[in-house]
């Protein structure tokens, strides 16, 4: 389905997500559970990479010294650029979430005047 060119990434996930049972406040036994083992395939888009490998300071050196790293390293806060491109990410997502559920679903077509208030 990929084709021949180019990496595919693939990770697996288990889900465990707990079973509730209705109107009953003690659980005698073990909690129900349900059990997912997630798949995922997807082949990322390399173009542009070519460059970075041959120039010395991004394929080789490090983008930071090790003994200057520290956790706040890891936080998308630390980035600006990249926070504004996953905020920019989220808003997309969240106006094509607003437009399926206003202009695409389909209408009711029950009439009004015959539903229960």
């Amino acid at each position: 389905k990929f084709g021949d060119n180019g990496p595919v990434l693939f990770a697996y996930d288990n889900i465990n997500i707990f079973r509730a049972v209705r109107h009953l406040r003690v659980l005698k036994g073990k909690p129900r559970m349900w059990n997912f083992t997630v798949r995922m395939a997807m082949k990322p888009n390399l173009d542009g990479i070519q460059e970075l490998f041959g120039a010395k300071e991004t394929a080789e050196a490090p983008q930071k010294p090790v003994e200057d790293l520290s956790a706040d390293d890891v936080f998308l806060g630390a980035h600006p650029e990249l926070a504004e491109i996953w905020e920019d990410a989220q808003e997309s997502f969240f106006l094509d979430l607003l437009d399926t559920g206003l202009n695409k679903l389909p209408k009711d077509t029950k009439q009004y005047s015959n539903k229960n208030p």
